[in-house]
């Protein structure tokens, strides 16, 4: 197996996920936010 390659899919992988992940947790926040504001 080549490194360079492993390593090349994982930061892919990465940059796919991070935003996903981000994203994920900034709709989660807001959705709180609104919940705890409107009660």
């Amino acid at each position: 197996m080549n490194p360079i390659y492993l390593w090349r899919n994982l930061s892919l992988r990465w940059k796919i996920l991070l935003p996903f992940i981000g994203g994920v947790l900034l709709f989660s926040a807001v959705t709180l936010w609104h919940s705890f504001r409107t009660t």
